[in-house]
């Protein structure tokens, strides 16, 4: 059985290769996704539904996370720098701070904040 730190561990991985499916079912119908650029989203069919068009913007879409801390019990902080190529050609390169709660083997809630 996975620990809270390897759930929120593979959510990153998933998303790195872009396992939508898969990261659709490590959501449930109450977790919260709160982004400061795509705003609140609640339950997984509204979270995958600002997901799935955001990676498919992309040709090239990559999360280099530099550092995971615990912050609260089941709580990660997750640093990181977004580089990615988007389908127009432009080029993106972002850096952020990402909570993953995980609650029984779910995650529960996200909150991504701009560095």
């Amino acid at each position: 059985m996975e620990t809270p730190r390897e759930t929120a561990e593979r959510y990153f991985k998933l998303s790195n290769e872009h396992q939508m499916e898969e990261i659709a079912a490590m959501f449930s119908e109450e977790t919260v996704y709160i982004s400061a650029n795509t705003g609140t989203n609640i339950g997984k069919d509204a979270i995958m539904n600002m997901m799935r068009p955001f990676h498919e913007a992309f040709t090239e879409l990559h999360w280099d996370v530099r550092s995971i801390e615990e912050t609260d019990p089941n709580t990660f902080l997750f640093d990181f720098t977004m580089t990615g190529t988007k389908k127009t050609g432009e080029a993106i390169i972002a850096e952020g701070l990402e909570y993953v709660t995980i609650n029984n083997g779910t995650i529960a809630r996200i909150e991504i904040q701009n560095k």
